[in-house]
């Protein structure tokens, strides 16, 4: 839990932020951009990542950290229904013990039950990391994405589509 706790208040350094609370990622962002044009946002995105880059410190997701920082005790959240982010639980157990994860990754980023639920009824479906339902079947919630796939009138045989590209993408990486 220290280091959890230690890797944390880093993180809140780097950022110059106080507190992880309404911390978003970059996958579904809604955004008012008239006033973030009053604001002058876009410049203190710029500022930001080049005081960052200056510093030579390491940003892992520069865009989202950069929305975080500028724009800290501005965001407020949507409901996660609207941002429901396949990979977080899989990193979670990843890199937390089973206890850590289990006592403290539900109250860190979601109310009691508003995961499962969100899971059982998803507005967006984030696909972050490398598991994509177009690649593979098995990423879960895959099935949203092949129904809403084949549903798509814009891109016929999508689901076809896609599958054929990944057929290619895996004899090309057969010679490399």
């Amino acid at each position: 839990m220290a280091t959890f706790h230690a890797a944390t208040q880093q993180y809140l350094k780097v950022l110059e932020i106080n507190s992880i609370n309404n911390y978003i990622n970059g996958g579904v962002v809604l955004m008012n951009l008239v006033k973030m044009r009053q604001d002058e946002i876009e410049n203190k995105f710029i500022h930001f990542l080049g005081k960052k880059a200056k510093n030579e410190e390491f940003l892992i997701c520069p865009d989202q950290e950069a929305i975080n920082s500028v724009c800290y005790g501005k965001i407020r959240l949507l409901p996660c229904r609207y941002n429901v982010v396949i990979v977080i639980e899989d990193f979670m157990k990843a890199h937390l013990d089973g206890y850590v994860y289990k006592k403290f990754t539900p109250t860190l980023c979601y109310k009691d039950g508003e995961w499962e639920e969100a899971c059982g009824n998803p507005a967006i479906i984030h696909y972050a990391g490398p598991e994509k339902p177009w690649i593979n079947r098995k990423t879960r919630l895959a099935s949203n994405w092949t129904e809403s796939a084949e549903k798509n009138s814009f891109i016929p045989n999508l689901v076809e589509k896609c599958a054929t590209k990944y057929v290619e993408i895996e004899a090309f990486n057969k010679f490399y």
